[in-house]
């Protein structure tokens, strides 16, 4: 469940200078927007320099999202504001209920703002994000997105914190009360528009993949089978970087791993080192009542396997779930490298679900495509002579088999990650 940011557009407002007063004259002069809420301008003191800040949410017609607004009274007059990104609206809500916006100021340090925004009648949508400093500007740090069933009571929640671009989530369902909340923690994957040509040989130097985020996966991240205690980082774990086009999702899947152990050719490759991806195509991953789905749909979950084959630098590709088979339009292909293997891989956008992505409630905004219910995982073995799964590292905690609610997700992006979006003036400069 992920994101919330428009592309952002160039905004021109007034700059204060260092000698302005801040009341409601200059604030209102300031946004030239119809404000349509401000933290209180008393002491509020956004980036520590001594002087008060604006910070406030605007509206730019009735058609347009509401945006966050910061500017900081000591910047040059005629400069940019500190943050300007939209933030709302509620997609499904309508005339239902009035958007309720909150704001709240970190009062010591004072780094941070949030802003939440509640709408909606037989079920309550609540948006909330929080703004942290960074610099001379800001950066979203955390946002989280939540429905109150007013039926049956259910709560389902989706919050995800930011940082260098990784954005680490906690899905939870429960009851109004609070009762037996079931959690599952992921990382998310963030596939980036592909911007020049790949060639699948396993080698992963071409120039398009420097666009693309690096996640990195490690042992303090989600162990879903440790036989042999994961002693370091060197005994596995690896980093993912992810592109798409109009036909295709391209992965780089970087493995380090102190002991390599390939599959011969003609074995399935369980048993060896290999690469599995858990994919559910389904859409959400709980019910309209708010159940979680912990059960793979036999038609729209699949697991598939990224077998290195020894001797050559060929990747066998398989689907273990439902059933096994050969997947010929799945190309990949493996290298080895200093501290572990390196493996390219297409996937066509209609075998992963792609072409007909999720884009529900939480997340109806123009910086993704679309959303698939993904989680991926290194497998490792470590003796050549009685290979077996060692140890298996994931990008989610995937402790029932193909439960698509203890699956992560893969975001097509349109430009970049939600915490890097920038636009005058806005957030941390792009990756």
């Amino acid at each position: 469940m992920r994101g919330v940011l428009r592309h952002l557009l160039p905004v021109f407002l007034v700059g204060w200078s260092s000698a302005a007063a801040p009341d409601d004259d200059v604030s209102t002069s300031t946004l030239k927007d119809e404000i349509v809420d401000c933290v209180e301008t008393g002491g509020r003191d956004l980036d520590g320099d001594g002087k008060q800040d604006l910070a406030c949410v605007t509206r730019r017609g009735d058609e347009d999202p509401q945006r966050a607004v910061v500017v900081l009274s000591s910047a040059p007059a005629g400069t940019p504001p500190a943050l300007d990104v939209p933030i709302l609206h509620c997609p499904n809500c309508g005339e239902a209920q009035p958007i309720q916006l909150e704001m709240m100021v970190d009062e010591n340090p004072p780094q941070a703002f949030e802003v939440s925004e509640s709408a909606g009648s037989s079920s309550i949508w609540t948006y909330e994000y929080r703004f942290e400093r960074a610099g001379s500007r800001f950066r979203l740090g955390s946002e989280s997105k939540s429905v109150l069933d007013r039926v049956n009571g259910m709560i389902g929640k989706v919050r995800t914190h930011y940082s260098d671009s990784v954005g680490s989530s906690v899905r939870t369902v429960s009851r109004a009360d609070e009762s037996e909340p079931r959690s599952v923690e992921f990382l998310n994957v963030y596939a980036m528009p592909r911007k020049g040509s790949i060639k699948l040989d396993g080698d992963g130097r071409d120039a398009a993949w420097q666009q693309a985020t690096r996640l990195p996966v490690g042992r303090a991240d989600y162990i879903v089978l440790e036989r042999s205690i994961l002693e370091t980082n060197e005994d596995l774990s690896y980093s993912l970087r992810a592109l798409w086009d109009d036909g295709f999702l391209y992965l780089l899947i970087e493995v380090t791993d102190d002991v390599v152990v390939l599959a011969p050719p003609g074995k399935n490759g369980v048993r060896y080192d290999h690469v599995e991806l858990w994919l559910d195509r389904a859409g959400q991953p709980w019910d309209a009542e708010l159940t979680p789905r912990m059960q793979p749909d036999l038609a729209k979950t699949i697991q598939l396997g990224l077998v290195p084959i020894r001797g050559t630098n060929k990747v066998r590709v398989l689907r273990w779930f439902p059933d096994e088979t050969n997947l010929p339009k799945v190309t990949a292909a493996w290298r080895k490298t200093a501290t572990g293997y390196t493996i390219e891989a297409s996937f066509p956008l209609e075998l992963i679900g792609a072409s007909d992505s999720y884009a529900d409630e939480f997340y109806v905004r123009e910086l993704r495509k679309g959303l698939v219910n993904l989680t991926v995982v290194a497998s490792d073995a470590d003796d050549p002579a009685a290979p077996r799964q060692e140890s298996m590292i994931a990008t989610s905690r995937l402790e029932h088999r193909g439960a698509p609610y203890e699956m992560g997700l893969l975001h097509l992006m349109k430009s970049t990650t939600p915490d890097k979006v920038d636009g005058g003036g806005g957030n941390s400069a792009s990756p």
